[in-house]
């Protein structure tokens, strides 16, 4: 009985570890993605007759001026 209290316990533990560090690494990724919002509505208010936007490819944000993508 104790053995599986202990196995239920552990598992837990790694349950709730994997969890938190999937959130936390969640939340970095949200603050990346909203600072290249941030830096094309910048750009798009220092330089209004260009067309600047914010494309997802892959699920990784990619900055496109006038049609071309910057790396």
């Amino acid at each position: 009985m104790q053995a599986i209290e202990d196995t239920v316990r552990s598992m837990a533990f790694l349950y709730t570890s994997v969890h938190t560090e999937g959130y936390r690494a969640g939340v970095q990724f949200g603050k990346q993605n909203a600072q290249f919002y941030v830096t094309a509505e910048q750009l798009q208010q220092r330089s209004p007759h260009r067309k600047v936007e914010v494309q997802v490819r892959d699920r990784v944000p990619v900055m496109v001026i006038d049609g071309r993508s910057i790396d």
